[in-house]
């Protein structure tokens, strides 16, 4: 805590931790001991790792102390035994700041009890040295208080400032010139994005073109999407000369500037990413006063792109966003129009890397064609461009999924981070990495950042909810699965409500959300799956045989992933049958037994040699 206080603000990694608290000691595991320490202190504190107050995790990286602290020393404390005189006088930075003595009665009795243990204690360096942490602490609950009662829509030093850049409004009269529009909405959240830093991030695209030609106030707008500041933009072109109108407003609507773009010729796409240069640059001379918004520059290769190959890239990503089996196939028509017109355009290659990989497990389908499809593509784009974000995470994912290489995934992901601290993608599958690793303060850390940069994303919403169930808080995981229907009804990966419905005995709710996974999906293989498991969990073994019986005929027209086939056998109780198709899954490298450590689905397994088996293979038993 001394030394997290000593650099509030500031990263304090995991190697330096080592280094100067256990230096040449053998402490066995040290990245368990440090997530102990720092768990116990949350504790003291009453912080969260979700919802950090006090103490924010970088996830693999380190940790930072979030809240402003001044240290002023008195004299020297007495000896122990008389147990009087001053103690070391600490306030706050932050004008205001609560006194020690109204910080918080937990941390009171905190103080007390150390006071009274010290008191015994012959050892008056120690003495002082947990002392001062216990008035630390205290300090930190008494500024995290006046902090939180401090911020306003208005920028405050040390808060995070996001940015929404809105679509940009297309005034030429011609409809087939959406694509510039969106294209220029595009250019500046992927420039702006590489400026993201601890006090600075940008909303992602998917959660911005929720307000395309929407009427919405910025007041509405700004609290949707937890933003102090937006960008909204309009285009004019003719044959010869383009005009782009753009104004950066706070959230409720005020004018900071504005300015008028006017340039003249050929090249569309090349104009678009200088415009976009342009504004980025005015936005940190704006805000770059206030906040740490970095000024570095990753070195990317030239987007080789036209026009008719930038417009089928964005088609494509619109529908790899949908998150079902026939919106994927479209967004790879898509993409492998992009990259027909433009063989050389990396982030094209990265978005047909995406679609191949969740293909092979929204599909259900046994056939290694998919995922060796995705490891071309994503190789492909980091031939092309070994700077771009995308092109990492594509990888990471397959070395995850497919190869279950879990350390060089997390490089790869960690990596991505680095390139663009802005890609919410990136974070998003991050996150979940780590929840199937375990790793929950650092997964749901990461899954908040996910949130912040694309707020209204269902699918990030979704995988929350996931990672909710897998970390068995099953009420939690309900709530959150509601609020995304609440979003869209018809979103089909929400219907895993049913898992965190069945732990809780919930059987009501299980088989309503069985019923709107046949409305949104249809009678799909996880359908059927899903069918078997719940009908067989509440009693009905009839419908579950049945079920099992449909899952089996639509095996004889095409060969599924017989991970599917343990799910339904686990839900009739044939837990021998579940482990076999376990086994035969893991012959085929199936993607869907990434959450075998987490997913409480397994527990009737988990005692099984063989499962522990299939455990050990896929190196998850770490």
């Amino acid at each position: 805590m001394a030394l997290l206080a000593e650099r509030a603000g500031d990263r304090v990694t995991r190697e330096e931790l080592h280094a100067l608290l256990w230096s040449g000691k053998d402490f066995g595991d040290f990245e368990q001991g440090l997530n102990n320490t720092v768990r116990e202190l949350r504790g003291v504190l009453g912080d969260s790792a979700t919802e950090p107050v006090y103490i924010e995790t970088l996830p693999r990286l380190g940790y930072r102390l979030i809240v402003p602290v001044e240290a002023r020393h008195g004299a020297n404390e007495p000896d122990a035994a008389t147990n009087s005189g001053p103690a070391p006088a600490i306030s706050a930075s932050a004008p205001g700041a609560l006194p020690l003595a109204e910080a918080g009665t937990d941390l009171q009795r905190l103080s007390r009890r150390e006071n009274e243990r010290i008191a015994t204690s012959s050892t008056h360096k120690l003495r002082n040295a947990l002392l001062g942490m216990a008035a630390v602490c205290a300090l930190a609950a008494g500024t995290a208080i006046y902090w939180s009662h401090l911020r306003s829509p208005t920028t405050q030093a040390g808060e995070h400032v996001m940015v929404a850049v809105l679509p940009f409004a297309n005034l030429t009269g011609d409809a087939s010139q959406e694509y510039f529009s969106d294209g220029l909405t595009e250019e500046l959240i992927s420039h702006l994005g590489h400026d993201a830093s601890r006090d600075f991030g940008v909303i992602a695209r998917t959660s911005v073109m929720h307000y395309k030609n929407s009427h919405s106030g910025m007041d509405e707008i700004a609290d949707a999407l937890h933003v102090q500041y937006a960008l909204e933009g309009s285009v004019r072109r003719d044959a010869q000369n383009l005009r782009v109108s753009v104004e950066l407003v706070d959230r409720h609507g005020r004018t900071l500037w504005s300015r008028e773009y006017d340039r003249s010729g050929a090249d569309p796409l090349a104009i678009q990413s200088e415009i976009a240069d342009a504004i980025s640059g005015e936005i940190r001379t704006t805000l770059g006063k206030r906040l740490a918004i970095s000024d570095r520059k990753i070195p990317t290769a030239a987007p080789a792109v036209s026009v008719g190959g930038y417009d089928f890239y964005l088609r494509g990503m619109y529908f790899l966003n949908k998150r079902n089996v026939e919106a994927l196939k479209t967004a790879v028509s898509y993409f492998d129009q992009s990259i027909a017109k433009d063989p050389s355009y990396a982030p094209a290659y990265a978005g047909l890397s995406d679609c191949y990989a969740l293909l092979k497990g929204y599909s259900a389908n046994a056939s290694e064609e998919y995922a060796t499809k995705a490891k071309d593509a994503a190789q492909e784009a980091l031939r092309l461009d070994p700077n771009l974000a995308e092109a990492h995470t594509a990888m990471a994912l397959i070395l995850q999924n497919r190869d279950w290489e879990w350390d060089a995934a997390e490089k790869e992901f960690q990596k991505a981070i680095v390139l663009n601290p802005n890609y919410a993608t990136a974070h998003h599958w991050y996150a979940e990495h780590l929840a199937y690793r375990g790793r929950f303060d650092e997964a749901f850390a990461e899954i908040e950042t996910a949130r912040r940069v694309d707020p209204l994303s269902l699918i990030i919403a979704t995988d929350r909810g996931v990672m909710l169930y897998y970390a068995r808080r099953y009420d939690e995981s309900l709530t959150q699965f509601e609020s995304v229907r609440a979003m869209d009804p018809s979103f089909g990966r929400a219907t895993m409500a049913i898992f965190p419905a069945i732990q809780n005995k919930a059987n009501e709710e299980s088989l309503k959300f069985l019923e709107q996974g046949y409305r949104s999906s249809g009678t799909s293989a996880w359908y059927w799956a899903n069918s078997a498991y719940v009908n067989g969990r509440t009693g009905n073994q009839k419908k579950a045989a049945e079920s099992i019986a449909k899952l089996k005929a639509l095996n004889a027209e095409q060969e599924l992933d017989p991970a599917l086939f343990v799910v339904a056998y686990i839900g009739v109780g044939d837990n021998d049958r579940a482990v076999e198709c376990l086994e035969r899954a893991l012959k085929q490298r199936s993607n869907l037994l990434t959450a075998l450590k987490v997913d409480p689905i397994y527990d009737p397994l988990r005692q099984d040699e063989r499962f522990k088996q299939v455990v050990r293979q896929i190196h998850l038993d770490r």
